[in-house]
């Protein structure tokens, strides 16, 4: 049977003032920081899915140099090193905000881990390049649908790979890729519908930082927190119900960290970081 803890019995890396710079953030710093927690979620999830007690053991590692860095300092500070790549979280919004950019090993990579089977991570990334090349040879291309990719930090399916004929005229090139890319989106659109904007001024009212930094606590090992002390532990604002914190932030991390949770969010930070540095491209 599981033992709740006290309010006073919380890890001791968790502090409420480091969430006291959460209210100034906006869409691109809230996608930086709800991303990683899911991440981190989804490790957990892995490792407490698999029956291979090796991996668990891999995961666990990979877990625990993962949120080294996530703990115990001021939330702003917090940050998964190369989580967005070894050229920044600046670059990955500025690749978001061109659209089309050259696909590499590392998004077939991402692509395989987020996948959703429990395949070892070798087998998965396998399984995934195998598929990209062979699943649809004997499927006339005409009705075919597009290879649709997830990635790590934007999990919906939405990124579509084009095969090109390189020896075509690049005017004729041009026109078929407006082609394909009007019925790929099309297809993107059909399968994933439209979610609503993200309230996101609610989210630091809720407490939803310091109550998925607590989740993942839980997860990680195996402590409760009753709803009535994580009610105390992570509202601004005074003390709240059990009942509002189930009304309002578990609902709300819930659905951010479901698998597209997150996307409008990500659109929402691409263009502002967009409105903040205008994308030089080269010629």
């Amino acid at each position: 049977m599981a033992i709740f803890i006290r309010l006073a019995e919380m890890p001791k890396w968790y502090d409420f003032k480091n969430y006291s710079s959460v209210s100034r953030f906006d869409a691109v710093e809230w996608f930086r920081q709800l991303v990683q927690r899911r991440y981190l979620i989804s490790l957990l999830e892995a490792r407490n899915r698999t029956p291979s007690a090796l991996l668990k053991k891999v995961i666990s590692k990979i877990f625990a140099w993962a949120v080294k860095n996530m703990r115990g300092i001021a939330v702003e500070d917090t940050d998964i090193p190369n989580f967005f790549g070894i050229h920044g979280y600046a670059q990955y919004l500025a690749d978001r905000q061109r659209g089309v950019i050259s696909l590499t090993p590392r998004h077939l990579h991402e692509h395989a881990n987020t996948a959703p089977d429990d395949a070892h991570p070798s087998e998965k990334c396998s399984t995934a390049m195998h598929k990209s090349t062979s699943e649809s040879v004997h499927i006339s291309e005409s009705i075919d649908a597009p290879l649709l990719l997830r990635d790590v930090k934007g999990s919906a399916e939405k990124i579509a790979v084009a095969h090109v004929d390189l020896r075509q005229p690049i005017a004729l090139a041009l026109k078929n890729f407006e082609i394909w890319f009007s019925e790929a989106k099309a297809t993107m659109e059909l399968q994933t519908g439209k979610a609503p904007i993200p309230r996101i001024r609610r989210w630091t009212r809720y407490g939803l930082l310091p109550y998925l930094d607590l989740l993942i606590w839980q997860m990680e090992t195996g402590a409760r927190i009753s709803d009535e002390v994580m009610a105390l532990a992570v509202h601004f604002g005074g003390h709240r119900s059990a009942g509002n914190l189930r009304s309002t932030t578990v609902i709300r991390a819930k659905e951010l960290m479901n698998n597209n949770g997150l996307d409008i969010l990500l659109e929402l930070a691409v263009t502002e970081a967009a409105a903040r540095r205008p994308i030089k491209l080269e010629n």
